[in-house]
């Protein structure tokens, strides 16, 4: 698993302690000044995620990395994606509560711009990660059987041509 990775689900842990003890420490007073670092570590581990995934991505195609470090470092950042954004979540109800109180918190329109994205993320990172070992099966026992279509063929096919049978 890549460095980068482990951050991630690292800080994704290190965030979830802090919204723990953050709300034991302050449940009768809302600070203001906490609630701004909570935020701000948000706003690290969003960039993190962010990160996290591109480089996953990359790696995904790069034939020298050995599928099961993948599979390994797409399940981490899966796992690091959900707990950031259920952190987020109540973050946001903590920072709406605080607002409505009249208290200012630091870089708050950026947290909600940065909740927004990690949401998304999450769903983009769970509908690409999410996998079907029926579907493989069928898939791998399709291709063993000759049932499948080769890219030339494809091609030549949209270009106007028919696709050959194999």
């Amino acid at each position: 698993m890549s460095l980068l990775v482990r951050r991630c689900l690292n800080h994704a842990h290190l965030l979830e302690q802090l919204v723990e003890t953050w709300q034991f420490d302050h449940q009768a007073d809302m600070c203001a000044h906490d609630l701004g670092e909570l935020v701000s570590e948000c706003l690290d581990q969003a960039q993190l995620c962010r990160r996290a995934w591109k480089s996953l991505l990359k790696k995904t195609f790069d034939e020298r990395e050995p599928d099961d470090k993948i599979f390994a470092a797409e399940e981490a950042v899966k796992v690091s994606v959900q707990r950031a954004a259920s952190a987020f979540k109540l973050i946001q109800k903590l920072v709406e509560f605080a607002e409505q109180d009249g208290k200012v918190v630091e870089r708050a329109a950026e947290f909600k711009q940065a909740a927004h994205d990690l949401e998304a993320l999450a769903k983009e990172v769970d509908q690409r990660l999410t996998f079907d070992p029926k579907m493989f099966e069928e898939s791998l026992a399709a291709f063993k059987r000759g049932e499948y279509v080769l890219i030339e063929d494809l091609i030549h096919e949209l270009q106007g041509g028919s696709a050959k049978a194999d």
